[in-house]
C-alpha cells in the first residue's frame, strides 16, 4: 500500500501536470540491511507546498508504526524536473 500511495501522487502530482506526459519507474533493492523501494517519475517535480498532504503523512505514520526509527521516506526538495521518492525498511533478516 505505500508504494501504491507513491505511484498515486506520481501521476497526480508529477505527470498529470505535465502536457507531454511522462514515465513512472517502480524499483526495489537492497542496501546494507535496508530495503529501498523507489517511485521515480519525470514529472514536474516536487514544489515546496507539496510533500505534506495526507497520503504521504499516512505512510510516515505507517512506517513508525511498523518500524520505529529504523524506517524513513525521503523526497528530495527542489527538483527542477522529475522526483525520486524512496522508502527505506530494515530487510525481512534484520528484523
Amino acid at each position: 500500500m505505500m508504494l501504491l500511495t507513491l505511484v498515486e501522487n506520481a501521476i497526480k502530482h508529477g505527470l498529470n501536470p505535465v502536457i507531454e506526459g511522462g514515465f513512472i519507474r517502480v524499483s526495489a533493492s537492497r542496501e546494507g540491511t535496508s530495503l529501498l523501494l523507489m517511485v521515480a517519475d519525470s514529472g514536474r517535480g516536487l514544489r515546496s507546498r507539496h510533500g505534506h498532504g495526507v497520503g504521504l503523512s499516512n505512510l510516515r505514520q505507517r512506517l513508525v508504526l511498523l518500524y520505529g526509527g529504523a524506517a524513513f521516506l525521503s523526497l528530495p526538495q527542489g527538483n527542477a524536473r522529475g522526483m525520486v521518492a524512496t522508502i527505506s525498511i530494515p530487510s525481512a533478516d534484520t528484523l
